[in-house]
């Protein structure tokens, strides 16, 4: 699999109940995350199951990475270059200074 291979999009609430139980797994505190919801962009595979997720705060002319999470360690490298790239567009049209 390659970056390509992997849809990057905005969370929505259809992606709720996934997110809850990827962030249990994880450790995460879920109602401090569902309170930053608008935050998340979800990595989808080409079977459309939700691969990893990764928060972007944006604060004026700063964004700030937070609450990773990626499902299969075999494809880790790949998923977060395909996120770097999705991060680098919002970046950009946030007019992002600092990130």
């Amino acid at each position: 699999m390659t970056a390509a291979d992997f849809r990057i999009r905005r969370a929505t609430l259809d992606d709720l109940p996934a997110l809850r139980e990827l962030w249990q797994k994880a450790s995460f505190a879920p109602l401090d995350l569902e309170k930053r919801f608008t935050e998340l962009q979800i990595a989808e595979t080409t079977e459309g199951q939700i691969a990893g997720a990764l928060g972007l705060k944006i604060e004026r002319l700063h964004g700030q990475i937070h609450s990773e999470i990626i499902v299969d360690t075999e494809e880790e490298t790949k998923l977060r270059e395909a996120f770097w790239q999705r991060l680098q567009v919002l970046a950009r049209n946030h007019g992002l200074f600092r990130l």
